[in-house]
């Protein structure tokens, strides 16, 4: 395909990232027991980086959609726009939209519909499911898929690069992360399938996994991004329309 650049982002981005935070936040963990609450409070270690990293992605997809000045829709300023929409809920909901930042009072009416009374919609009674539950399957399921699988086979199946497998799916720099993101889910698994793994696990590997786990699914999402935007400059084809 004429136009594709060969080469991608550093090591030190999509090995350095997610080995850098998985060593912080398991050797704080390990090392530190007395203090693990700091990692999951609302203003804690990795809430604050989760926000931090989703905001630095809302900030590259917005780069990505000006800079290549599309003049009509296309499949790729599309699946962009989607991922902005995706980025801001994504980080409005890790935030309660603000609550967690500035600190307001939730009206009555919906604190009585709020499992932990924030103004987000991923604690409803009932309905937290539609917001959290099937989302987070779907990006699961996706950084499996997407991020695992399609780049190996890619990479060694030698097939030509269509515009879709080149500007739309992830390149094996994204492999690392997607990795852990699936391996991170896997302790909490065995112990429902065994709860004897808790005597010999630290706690920091069982214990609200959720939060390790969406930590590494917004930085799938930066790394991606970040592949993109240095492919997008490089590329004689400055312009996938």
């Amino acid at each position: 395909m004429k136009g594709i650049p060969q080469k991608d982002i550093s090591p030190w981005i999509y090995f350095g990232f997610p080995f850098g935070i998985c060593t912080v936040y398991y050797g704080w963990g390990i090392f530190f027991p007395q203090y693990i609450q700091a990692l999951f409070t609302e203003y804690g270690f990795i809430e604050n980086l989760t926000a931090i990293i989703l905001l630095s992605c809302i900030v590259l997809v917005t780069y990505i959609l000006v800079r290549q000045k599309a003049k009509k829709a296309s499949l790729y300023t599309l699946w962009h726009i989607l991922l902005l929409m995706g980025c801001i809920y994504f980080l409005g909901e890790e935030l309660s939209w603000g609550q967690h930042l500035f600190g307001w009072y939730t009206p009555n009416n919906w604190a009585t519909l709020n499992e932990q009374k924030e103004t987000n919609l991923h604690n409803l009674y009932q309905l937290g499911y539609l917001f959290s539950r099937w989302p987070e399957n779907i990006v699961i399921a996706s950084i499996v898929i997407g991020g695992i699988f399609l780049p190996l086979y890619i990479r060694y199946a030698k097939r030509p690069k269509t515009f879709l497998t080149h500007w739309i799916m992830p390149t094996i720099v994204c492999l690392p992360t997607a990795v852990l993101v699936f391996i991170v889910r896997l302790p909490k698994r065995l112990i429902k399938y065994d709860p004897e793994f808790m005597t010999v696990l630290p706690q920091i590997i069982y214990f609200r996994t959720s939060e390790i786990r969406e930590c590494l699914t917004a930085l799938f999402i930066f790394i991606y991004l970040c592949s993109i935007t240095y492919r997008q400059n490089i590329s004689k084809e400055l312009h996938p329309n």
